[in-house]
């Protein structure tokens, strides 16, 4: 329907048009005029408004190409300073590490432990660590590459032929610290030569630098962050900031459009058709910088407005900086004052339209009022839509004033709530997938057919080391960590092209973490709708542990059946009789000695039932009792009858029980060992009848023997003259008493009887029973019994026959038997040793020994060939304590500081001990030095130490150890213990347990121990107390029981200071030329001997072995002047030789060598004739003193 139309509104519209058409035609002339003089003072304002938006464009432009230039000019001062101080951190935690240690772990140790703090320290951004080389070039701490931590790395070069570990030496030995420069390629990076700078710095207790380094374009990198960071804070004018673009076109800031950061705006052209970013790069190319012109969307209005930029480029780093002004203000500023201009001309017709204009007036701010409310409405929504895509902001009631949009708020704000709601279920699920897959080590896969990509999630990522907030999976760094790629890639194609099942164990070498797994890859086949392969989904698990424990019991398993093997052959082979059974006493197997006793074949037993072939019930409720306990059960001269032998009688057997036992506890065995003591038993009663026989001469016996009556208690009837000796007591004192007096207690008593009377009731009388008495003055010693039953002819018991014999000073010689065959073991095994180590050590010492002659002074080698000499001295050393522990060789004393043995003694100790005992160490280190073996200084300080440590409560015990000078004079001296003068003493005090006064007197006895049978031998303070007295010294011990015990030991200090000989391998050796027969039945020593003896200017000729000597000599004897021989040699030893030359030429010089033997030392070598004795391994200065002495005493 055709819209009507309003007469009043026409007539107001056609009333109002006639008023202005009025107007217009009155002010023409007026407005032409004025509206001329607007535009000449407007091109004024615009143009003076224009220079001065340039000028500050471009101040500040400028002001951020200066800041930048700055920047740049600190990036090699920032970078040098920063690895100078990670480097100062490095050796500070070091050197903190180092000296902590130091006295309390070895050198290895304390390697480890510098290392493990240095190797996960990150820093930079994660790209710094810590790498440290010792002198040599042995990379030690390699961060980044663990894997070239051990290897010499002296020859590496940079991409330009620069050895970087040797002048990184070179830094650490003339200047201590210092920078280097090098070229290196870098993880990720294209190309080869990154330029790097490194700060390293030695330390010395390790000898080695320890350095961090960095690439310069890293630190450029973190520079322009920091740079465009700053820039993007920048603010001036009414909307001025900076932006700067790459002369690719790539945004690199702007703070007003953070959206276009990143990209690739090159294209982009204004409503006008310019290029914007292509005009800044041509602007950016001109030296000085210059200004463009476009159209740019305006931050505080989000409109176009016209906008000139001043750019400059930063050419080296491929930077445009700019800076812009929007022309739009200007234009505002001239259209208020045109407006102003036209309201003059209007105020001349004012009378005419005023009510016009009124009315224009009144609707104009009204329709303004409702337009301004509709905006604002519209724009609440728009800034609602802009940020609900990111985040989850509802919309507020009171920011509308119209009920129109109220329904559009409720429905936008129920938008966001069942948004946040699916979105945290979705993250929810996430977490729990992802733990899920972590706890299982199992990760899913796909493989995009068509695209040839994969896709992993974070635990297939991680199970392959990659990171797993990475994006990196690609698929050829996939398949270089699986060996057997080719393998697992075929059985994807059987998959892909004959659905062929995919299901595979492979091992895996991750690119970061552990150095391999085994893994399990499930997966499937994925079609499209056409049934055609579109992806792979799959499952991968890791099963390293799965497999390690497999592996693991099937060696287990392995061991087992060996040592199985191993026990039934030992019990196949003795003849002790030995059976196995199961838990209801049936047979499982017995040994060869079981079946012989028995008269049957081992295949006899094996399912038949023990007590079904041999019923006893008393012995089957015992097998009974040891399978319900669990507890072992063992016995001595059981009387057993053979039911299926009655031609063998009553026979005595020793037999045991062990249970055998589940993992849970349950007796699941028995192992029954038997031992027939048949024989015994019956000499047992022939001694018993003898003794009957003799019972005249029993006065005559050393044991005590007693006559008792039959009564309870049973008193003493008569005794022999042993008895007072034993026990102390008269035969007035003891006649008529009850025997219980000798008894140390009750208890002891009841455990007498019950053995008597079980004996008498077995065997009829108790035999070799060891026990323990009391004597008259209350001490307790160890006893041994026999008791006898007399009976009447009925039968009836009248009486008991005791022999006691006194087992102490048995007991002590078992003890020292005991001692000695251990002692005698540890001998044999150390003079072994001690061969076979001398003879390995001799070519060790003796070359590194010719090296150190031939190699020049300075170089690296020789130093290297130092340490080889030190550690064969070290060696050879070592031999002779152990030799000195086993008294195989002759160690006697030599000026010695006690402060060098206890250093050594600490390295030692201290790791034997528990850290949460506490050992101070309070050493006088100008100490004097003393007469002394340093190897029995070392046993007397272990002794004393270790008897410390077992003294004291694991939970807070402390041992403090110390040293010093202490002088005794004569009026302080108690009992003469000590002679007067100056002495060193070492004292070892605890806060253990203490000494008791009556354990203090017998301490220093030999074999006198009170630690647990096993774990003392009752030598080491008999040890410590003969070797102080040998030294002419003294031991002072004080202790109380419960606050601790304290001994000191004082040597006499020598009266004048002795000059310590030291190894000189630049002494000049006594030299010669006469001929000498070298013989050693070892290829290499007999060589060495040569070499060494030809560079003393010696003729030498070798044999290798004594037979071969000996005929080299009888052919021609005169041919030599000396022998130098080996003594331990197959056939023929030195001795021996020494004797057949001997017979031929009687005057022949002979030297002998030997590692160790017990035929031959110096004095036994003096005593047959020999002229000369070296131990081995030969230091060259040794062979060369004892050659010229004998070849200058022996007559010419």
């Amino acid at each position: 329907m055709k819209r009507s139309k309003s007469i009043k509104n026409m007539y107001l519209i056609g009333m109002i048009s006639v008023a202005f058409i009025s107007i217009t035609i009155s002010s023409v002339v007026m407005i032409i005029k004025e509206y001329q003089n607007f535009r000449v003072e407007a091109d004024e304002s615009r143009t003076i408004y224009i220079d001065e938006q340039k000028a500050l464009i471009k101040n500040e432009v400028e002001k951020v190409i200066e800041y930048i230039e700055y920047m740049k000019s600190l990036t090699e001062e920032r970078l040098e300073r920063n690895m100078k101080n990670r480097t100062n951190e490095a050796i500070a935690i070091a050197s903190n590490i180092y000296n902590e240690n130091r006295d309390i772990k070895t050198r290895t140790d304390i390697e480890k432990m510098i290392k493990d703090a240095l190797r996960p320290v990150r820093f930079n951004h994660g790209r710094g660590y810590y790498f440290a080389t010792d002198l040599t070039g042995i990379e030690q701490l390699f961060a980044d590459r663990p894997e070239l931590e051990g290897k010499n790395l002296i020859g590496m070069t940079d991409t330009q032929g620069k050895f970087v570990i040797q002048d990184m030496i070179k830094i650490a030995k003339n200047k201590k610290e210092g920078y280097y420069r090098y070229n290196w390629t870098k993880p990720g990076g294209k190309g080869k030569d990154f330029p790097k700078i490194a700060y390293i710095k030695y330390f010395e207790p390790m000898d080695w630098f320890i350095g961090t380094g960095e690439y310069l374009d890293d630190v450029e990198s973190d520079i322009k962050k920091e740079i465009l960071t700053r820039i993007s804070k920048i603010r001036f004018g009414k909307d001025g900031y900076i932006f700067v673009v790459g002369f690719d076109g790539v945004t690199l800031m702007n703070a007003t459009q953070p959206d276009i950061i990143g990209k690739n705006i090159w294209d982009m052209t204004d409503p006008n058709g310019v290029k914007v970013i292509q005009a800044e790069r041509r602007a950016a190319e001109t030296p000085a910088g210059d200004f463009i012109r476009y159209v740019w969307e305006k931050p505080t209005t989000n409109m176009l407005s016209p906008k000139i930029s001043f750019i400059k480029g930063v050419h080296d780093w491929q930077w445009m900086v700019g800076a812009g002004a929007y022309l739009d203000e200007i234009e505002s500023q001239l259209a208020q004052k045109k407006e102003l201009l036209f309201d003059g001309m209007i105020k001349e017709f004012v009378g005419i339209l005023l009510t016009l204009f009124l009315i224009v007036i009144f609707i104009y701010p009204i329709a303004k009022l409702i337009s301004n409310r509709l905006k604002n409405n519209f724009d609440v929504f728009t800034r609602f839509f802009k940020v609900a895509a990111n985040q989850s902001i509802k919309i507020k009631s009171d920011q509308l004033n119209l009920v129109e949009f109220e329904p559009l708020v409720e429905a936008a704000n129920q938008m966001i709530e069942v948004r946040e709601k699916n979105k945290a279920l979705l993250v929810q699920n996430e977490q729990r997938y992802k733990k899920a897959q972590e706890m299982g080590q199992v990760g899913n896969w796909e493989y995009d057919i068509g695209n040839e990509i994969f896709w992993g999630s974070e635990e297939a990522k991680r199970i392959y080391g990659f990171d797993p907030e990475s994006e990196k999976f690609l698929t050829d760094e996939i398949e270089h960590c699986i060996p057997e790629r080719e393998r697992v890639h075929q059985a994807l194609i059987d998959l892909i092209e004959n659905d062929k099942p995919y299901d595979l164990e492979f091992e895996i070498h991750p690119v970061s973490g552990p150095e391999r797994r085994i893994v399990k890859s499930i997966a499937e086949l994925v079609g499209n709708d056409a049934g055609a392969p579109l992806k792979v989904i799959g499952v991968i698990q890791d099963i390293t542990e799965q497999k390690t424990a497999e592996e693991l019991i099937i060696q287990s398993q392995s061991q087992l059946n060996e040592k199985n093997q191993l026990l039934s052959a030992i019990l196949q082979h003795t003849h002790m009789m030995a059976a196995f059974l199961d838990s209801e006493f049936n047979f499982l197997w017995v040994n060869q000695a079981y079946a012989d006793a028995c008269k049957r074949l081992p295949s006899f037993f094996p399912g038949k039932n023990h007590f079904d072939l041999y019923p006893h019930q008393e012995n089957q409720i015992i097998f009974e009792t040891v399978v319900k306990t669990g507890k072992e059960y063992s016995v001595a001269a059981k009387p057993f009858e053979f039911p299926d032998q009655p031609e063998r009688g009553v026979t005595y057997w020793d037999w045991s029980l062990i249970p055998t036992k589940t993992e849970s506890g349950l007796v699941d065995g028995l192992v029954f060992t038997l031992f027939e003591v048949t024989d015994r038993i019956e000499a047992e009663k022939q001694v018993h009848d003898a003794k009957e026989r003799f019972q005249k001469v029993f006065n005559s016996q050393l044991d005590a023997i007693f006559i008792l009556g039959p009564e309870k208690p049973a008193r003493i009837i008569e005794m022999n003259k042993a008895v007072s000796t034993l026990f102390g007591y008269t035969k007035d004192e003891i006649l008529g008493q009850p025997a219980d007096m000798l008894h140390v207690n009750e208890k002891y008593l009841a455990e007498f009887q019950d053995a008597l009377f079980h004996a008498v009731k077995t065997q009829g009388y108790l035999k070799d029973f060891e026990f323990s008495m009391k004597r008259k003055d209350g001490r307790i010693f160890p006893t041994e019994h026999t008791v006898l039953e007399l009976n009447d002819e009925t039968g009836q018991r009248t009486g008991w026959v005791s022999i006691v014999r006194d087992l102490t000073e048995r007991k002590k010689f078992e003890s020292h038997m005991r001692q000695t065959q251990k002692i005698e073991s540890i001998g044999n095994l150390a003079g072994g040793i001690a061969h076979d180590f001398n003879n390995i050590l001799f070519p060790i010492v003796g070359m590194s020994e010719l090296l150190l002659e031939d190699l020049p002074p300075e170089s690296i080698e020789r130093e290297k060939a130092q340490e080889i000499y030190k550690a064969g001295k070290r060696g050879s050393e070592l031999v002779k304590q152990i030799l000195a522990f086993s008294r195989q060789s002759d160690q006697k004393p030599i000026p010695t500081r006690i402060q060098k043995v206890l250093k050594e003694v600490s390295k030692l100790i201290r790791p034997t001990i528990p850290a949460n005992i506490e050992i101070t160490w309070d050493i006088q280190q100008d100490c004097g030095m003393v007469m002394a073996d340093p190897t029995q200084l070392h046993q007397i300080a272990m002794n004393l130490i270790t008897n410390a440590y077992h003294a004291v409560d694991p939970g807070n015990g402390k041992i403090d150890i110390r040293l010093k000078e202490k002088e005794f004079k004569t009026h302080s001296i108690e009992k003469k213990q000590i002679e007067p003068g100056r002495y060193a003493a070492l004292s070892v005090s605890d806060n253990g347990c203490g000494i008791d006064s009556e354990t203090l007197e017998m301490i220093f006895e030999p074999y006198f121990t009170t630690k647990a049978q096993g774990k003392g031998t009752g030598l080491g303070l008999a040890v410590v107390h003969g070797i102080v007295k040998e030294y002419g010294g003294e031991i002072f011990v004080t202790s109380k029981s419960d606050k601790g015990s304290s001994f000191e030991v004082c040597i006499p200090l020598m009266k004048s200071e002795y000059n310590l000989l030291t190894d000189d391998l630049q002494n000049v050796a006594p030299s010669g030329t006469e001929r000498i027969l070298v013989v050693d039945d070892e290829v290499p020593i007999a060589k060495l001997e040569g070499q060494m003896l030809k560079r003393l200017g010696y003729k030498v000729t070798i044999s290798i072995g004594s037979q071969e000597a000996l005929n080299s000599f009888k052919k021609s004897p005169d041919a030599f002047d000396l022998i130098l021989t080996d003594m331990s040699m197959p056939n023929m030893t030195g001795d021996q030789l020494a004797y057949e030359i001997r017979k031929i030429t009687p005057g022949m010089p002979i030297i002998i060598c030997t590692g160790f033997s017990e035929r031959i030392n110096k004095e036994r070598a003096e005593k047959i004739g020999v002229n000369g004795f070296l131990m081995k391994p030969i230091v060259k200065s040794d062979m060369a003193g004892m050659v010229r002495k004998v070849l200058d005493e022996t007559p010419k």
